[in-house]
């Protein structure tokens, strides 16, 4: 191996650095430095882009704050896992389950496969990619929407459908039971 150069500069009243070269002439990749402020926080930062830009911060007693390209994505504080506005938190291989507030919409966006929302095994509302929604009670389906409408369902086979039967003013309501059908 090649000599790496590494300067500690200690003391300045306001911080301590120390600079970490594996630099072999050809650009700012490998160029990375590390801060003590009087403040108590440990900052890392890299010179890849031809200027200092922060990567990581710890804080003593505090939290730590993670950055990508100099911008804050997320830190933690009071014993939690914050994200500034926009920031999403991706979930799966494809990154398929995305959840982000953008400032004043919160949104989970399942954008393959469908989306459940559950209490340990048990069903509470199930979304179908590119069909019906499903609201339960104690595991039991008692609301959906359809390609023509909506049901409601009750016990042992009480509901109310609403539903277009395909005319233009066709819309009915029905109440059912198991047995026969009440417009």
């Amino acid at each position: 191996g090649a000599v790496v150069p590494c300067c500690m500069v200690l003391g300045n009243d306001i911080e301590a650095t120390l600079y970490l070269y594996a630099d072999d002439g050809d650009d700012n990749q490998d160029k990375w430095r590390q801060f003590a402020t009087t403040g108590g926080e440990l900052h890392f930062q890299s010179y890849t882009s031809g200027s200092w830009e922060d990567c990581l911060h710890l804080i003593g007693n505090g939290g730590v704050k993670l950055f990508y390209d100099n911008t804050l994505t997320c830190y933690t504080s009071n014993g939690c896992l914050s994200f500034p506005d926009s920031q999403k938190i991706f979930m799966g291989a494809g990154n398929d389950l995305q959840l982000y507030h953008d400032g004043t919409l919160n949104v989970l966006d399942a954008s393959s496969g469908n989306l459940e929302i559950r209490h340990g095994a048990e069903k509470m509302i199930a979304c179908a990619n590119d069909g019906q929604v499903e609201i339960y009670y104690d595991n039991t389906k008692m609301f959906e929407t359809t390609s023509a409408g909506c049901k409601i369902t009750g016990g042992a086979g009480h509901g109310l459908v609403i539903e277009n039967s395909g005319g233009t003013n066709a819309a009915c309501i029905d109440l059912k039971n198991t047995l026969s059908s009440y417009v």
